[in-house]
């Protein structure tokens, strides 16, 4: 009953233990973490090698353009050049990454303002025409005639650049899962008045810096604006639609000439994020110069922004190193052409728990019964299994979260792993227990036997044992024998010592009874004891498929305790060393209470007397070693035998 109690007591903890270190797991959002880093692992697998872009090309404000030109923001004489020139080589669209929030300083009208406000002087532009009096006038119709996709910023709270944007993409319903974005910051009314076309640059990174997921789209009271990537595919295929799933469990989508892609009800997809080397690019000082091959923008894609360090965000991306912003709509733009694009749903990221959750029970409950193996299997065989079906969906561009099925899954797993090896640690040692007292029971019971033949030797058992244990335990500690002992193998003398005289059950009871001493031919049988007992251990120990040590220790004991140092014992006449060191404990530990106590043939001899006995053989019966370690315990044996007496 109280071990019964124990065990729930142990249940019980271990599920207060496994319930906190779950609810620890997803409270810090590891599976959510190991989900992103597997989505890397497996999307590299598939689209790392994807080949160059032949469908998008950047055009960069980069170092190089900004030590030609000088220090950003430029002119918009310039940048209205830069978008002149690019838009003669007839790209399929051009977006830029840029956002002009501000007037241009460096317009004439400007100028003239400036020094009569700040020096009182009229300054003379007059041989100025008027159609170049002012940059973003110019800026703002290159836009027009350009149907330039320009930028705008999602944003939650007013700036005095904030507007309304009032370019949307086409939708089929309400949508109040994806974000609300209530304020966008935009280019100045001027440019904005002009714009045909706009889209949002708002990236979210996770906490390791990486890009993984693209937003299509931001709403705007009952409206959708559209990212900047969204909006260059929006401005060739103006008919661009978002379509909301009528199921719960579907996949919203939005459809671009014959390509669909399908997204979560956030509006949100995985977009991987490739490396720069990925795309053609082309310096802005190299388009102005005309230094460039047209055949990278005619037909293309363009995304002009700035790669400059300190003018841009830099991300890290899957395909390897560090990219700015405007790379994560050049990647969606490619991956959407390519059909790279994938989406996972809040309903997979529950299909990938309820599986975690369902294998779980079934390998719980194999190991309940025992079986490891196949609940080993289950989970690597479930690993492997929900790799190859990710892989394989992520070809029809759905993302399966493995991340989310592996995680709870596992260290769920690892827990009950812990717990198992615990219970398996707990059975084992009452095994042993067990075992050891089956052992003692089975010793006790052979005494018995013995004793019933014997009966004059008393407590002769008792005492033999605690001699043998006090000398082996001496010997481990304060000579060379050390290396022959050790704490289990001195147990096992201690409970073997016991049986030294089981060969006595073969023997004749006339001879074992006999009042006074044998004659010679009976002495010869009495000598036959030893072999006699070591034939049975012995025979037990063939018969057993356990650890032997024990039987092996009283097998030494009971066939060698009447060898002698000198090779005058028997039966086999060993010499030293050749006696095994149980055997030349025993045989000291037995003589001396054979000395001391009183035999049917004989009376007992004093202490001093049996002491002196002891010293005189050393070196003939017993080795020298044990005597030097007698004279140090003598007073130990002397209580022993005191304390023990018949």
């Amino acid at each position: 009953m109280k071990e019964n109690i124990k065990i729930n007591f142990s249940y019980i903890i271990f599920s207060i233990v496994f319930i906190c270190c779950i609810f620890g797991i997803f409270y810090a959002k590891l599976p959510q973490v190991v989900n992103e880093k597997a989505y890397d692992v497996l999307a590299n697998v598939k689209f790392k090698d994807a080949p160059k872009s032949k469908s998008v090309t950047i055009v960069k404000i980069d170092n190089k353009s900004i030590e030609q030109i000088g220090q950003w923001p430029w002119s918009r004489l310039i940048v209205s050049q830069l978008i002149s020139e690019i838009v003669s080589s007839h790209p399929a669209s051009l977006g830029m990454d840029i956002i002009f929030s501000e007037q241009d300083r460096t317009s004439p009208k400007h100028f003239e303002d400036f020094y009569k406000t700040t020096l009182g002087i009229n300054a003379d532009l007059s041989s100025i025409p008027k159609n170049l009096w002012d940059n973003d006038v110019i800026f703002a119709n290159q836009i027009a005639r350009s149907n330039v996709v320009t930028s705008v910023i999602a944003a939650n709270i007013p700036t005095a650049s904030s507007c309304k944007p009032n370019l949307f993409i086409k939708s089929n319903g309400k949508f109040d899962e994806i974000i609300q974005a209530d304020y966008f910051t935009c280019n100045i009314s001027l440019v904005q008045e002009k714009t045909k076309n706009l889209g949002f640059i708002n990236a979210s990174p996770s906490l390791d810096g990486l890009l993984r997921k693209y937003s299509i789209a931001y709403r705007f009271g009952d409206s959708l604006v559209p990212s900047l990537g969204v909006a260059m595919l929006k401005s060739l295929d103006p008919s661009i639609t978002y379509k909301k799933s009528n199921s719960y469990f579907g996949a919203n989508s939005l459809k671009y000439l014959n390509h669909t892609i399908k997204t979560n009800k956030n509006a949100k997809v995985l977009n991987y994020l490739h490396s720069a080397d990925k795309f053609n690019s082309i310096s802005v000082i190299d388009v102005l110069r005309g230094e460039y091959d047209k055949s990278l923008i005619s037909g293309k894609f363009i995304v002009l922004g700035t790669t400059a360090i300190g003018l841009s965000d830099f991300y890290s991306a899957q395909g390897g190193g560090k990219v700015s912003g405007l790379y994560t709509h050049a990647s969606f733009i490619d991956n959407v052409i390519n059909d790279r694009i994938l989406y996972t749903s809040g309903f997979m990221n529950f299909l990938a728990y309820f599986l975690a959750f369902f294998l779980l029970v079934v390998s719980t409950f194999l190991v309940s019964k025992k079986y490891y193996v196949k609940a080993g299997l289950i989970l690597v065989c479930s690993a492997i299994t929900a790799v190859i079906i990710t892989l394989a969906l992520m070809s029809y561009g759905v993302y399966f979260p493995i991340g989310l099925f592996i995680t709870p899954f596992l260290a769920s797993y690892v827990l009950i792993l812990f717990f198992l090896s615990y219970i398996l640690q707990k059975e084992e040692k009452e095994f042993i227990k067990q075992l050891e007292n089956i052992r003692s029971s089975i010793t006790s019971n052979m005494m018995t036997m013995v004793e019933t033949r014997d009966f004059e030797t008393g407590n002769h058992i008792v005492r033999t044992k605690e001699y043998a244990k006090t000398l082996a335990n001496y010997l481990y500690k304060n000579t060379p024998y050390k290396s022959l002992l050790d704490e289990k193998k001195i147990d096992n003398i201690y409970e073997a010592a016991p049986l030294h005289d089981i060969g006595k059950i073969g023997i004749s009871d006339v001879i074992l009874k006999k009042p006074g001493r044998l004659l010679d031919e009976e002495m010869e049988i009495m000598k036959s004891h030893p072999k006699i007992g070591y034939d049975i251990i012995n025979q037990t120990m063939k018969n057993s498929n356990f650890d032997n040590s024990f039987l092996e220790v009283a097998s030494n004991i009971a066939y060698t305790h009447h060898e002698k140092w000198d090779g005058n014992g028997y039966p086999r006449g060993l010499k030293g060393d050749e006696i095994p060191l149980e055997g030349r404990i025993v045989a000291m530990a037995d003589v001396y209470d054979a000395l001391t106590s009183r035999r049917c043939y004989k009376g007992a001899f004093g202490f001093e007397e049996s002491e002196k006995i002891i010293l005189e053989s050393k070196g003939t019966h017993f080795d020298p070693t044990l005597v030097d370690a007698f004279v140090v315990l003598k007073d130990k044996f002397k209580s022993i035998a005191e304390e023990l007496a018949d």
